[in-house]
């Protein structure tokens, strides 16, 4: 649809024709009747969004791609009520130190995939106002973000997502992490979730639900400080991917499962752990069962 922009602070860029910001010194009003921000900043420093209204906007995907100038970002004042594509927002913002989005209504957003990918020096991100009950996508969330020591995701609702993919993957400096409220009956993917988290020393999915996961190659892979790991209600059948699953789990020493894992040579446990094996809880049933 039309757009009426000024020439004077945007342009029209690429194959797809977004609109880009021209003048990174100005506070920018967004354009008449737009309803993306795709690629509008993309590159870009830092900018001054006191004056940017987003109440029409839907499309928030690849905002920020490659603001590797971008060290602050005020978001404080923008509408995402109507927002339903938060894909790539702010990837590859590699200076990127902290985000505050606690004030942003995310009730219509059904896609996060590498919404922080490679944010490689984000050492905050207060994400506490997020609702997720309609993503489905989560796949690359946090991919990269080497510099994040901790983060707080308890007000996720996670119900609907269908692949975590990489989604911590190459986190290098998490230490601990909570997803013990996380909802993962119909995660399709969970490969390479925790890949390189090498600090990470504990990490609660002591409730992750996998009767609809079917690929967790190299879940854990390189988690070289991890001690002990709860997947007691991990249902991990001989058809399911586990290759990699535990590689280079070097600390591991304690690993609690149910009765349909076994020790397949695929999943590169390392030999000296202990498995401690318990009862399997009435409410994980067969997959079949699950899928059916």
């Amino acid at each position: 649809h039309w757009v009426l922009y000024d020439t004077d602070v945007f342009e029209v860029r690429g194959i797809d024709e977004y609109l880009h910001i021209k003048k990174l010194w100005c506070a920018p009003h967004i354009p008449v009747n737009a309803t993306t921000c795709h690629l509008m900043f993309r590159g870009c420093g830092n900018i001054d969004f006191s004056n940017f209204y987003t109440n029409n906007v839907v499309d928030m995907s690849y905002m920020f791609y490659n603001a590797d100038n971008t060290i602050k970002l005020d978001l404080s004042r923008f509408d995402t009520r109507n927002i339903v594509e938060m894909r790539c927002m702010f990837m590859n913002c590699k200076n990127l130190k902290q985000l505050d989005l606690s004030g942003f209504s995310t009730g219509n957003v059904c896609e996060m995939t590498n919404m922080f990918f490679r944010c490689s020096s984000i050492e905050q991100v207060n994400l506490s106002g997020l609702d997720t009950h309609n993503v489905e996508y989560m796949g690359q969330m946090f991919y990269g973000c080497e510099s994040l020591k901790q983060i707080d995701l308890s007000s996720f609702n996670t119900e609907k997502v269908l692949y975590m993919v990489e989604m911590f993957s190459n986190c290098k400096s998490l230490k601990q992490l909570d997803l013990s409220h996380f909802n993962t009956e119909k995660v399709v993917s969970m490969q390479h979730m925790f890949t390189n988290c090498s600090e990470l020393e504990q990490l609660n999915i002591s409730n992750f639900d996998t009767r609809c996961t079917s690929f967790m190659d190299g879940m854990f892979w390189g988690c070289l400080r991890l001690t002990n790991l709860d997947v007691s209600r991990f249902d991990m059948g001989e058809e399911d991917g586990t290759r990699g699953m535990f590689g280079y789990c070097s600390a591991l020493k304690y690993l609690k499962v149910n009765h349909s894992f076994s020790q397949m040579s695929e999943t590169s446990l390392p030999e000296e752990v202990k498995i401690i094996v318990v009862p399997k809880s009435d409410n994980t049933s067969d997959k079949l069962s699950k899928l059916n």
